[in-house]
């Protein structure tokens, strides 16, 4: 479960929270978690970086530091995962 707490500096966007059902924006679920959201603003767009953590095929735990797009808060792009599938590196941010 992946909450939304984030403060946007000067001029604001115009994205109302309120407008939002639930703080939660991301269920993980049994094979997947989202930790540590980081929501960076540019160009109207927001970006939030976070660790993904998955149970992959082989039943072995990944970290990933993972990236996804959205200009409404509503509309996600695909996961990107930014780092290599190495269980010999973590990549928890």
């Amino acid at each position: 479960m992946l909450c939304l707490l984030f403060a946007f500096p000067n001029p604001t966007p115009k994205i109302y929270l309120s407008d939002l059902s639930s703080p939660i924006l991301f269920w993980g679920g049994k094979r997947a978690a989202y930790r540590e959201p980081a929501i960076f603003y540019h160009n109207d767009s927001l970006f939030m970086f976070c660790t993904l953590v998955r149970l992959e095929d082989d039943n072995r735990v990944y970290s990933y530091t993972a990236m996804r797009q959205t200009k409404d808060l509503r509309n996600w792009s695909p996961v990107w995962i930014l780092t290599p599938h190495n269980q010999g590196l973590d990549y928890g941010l």
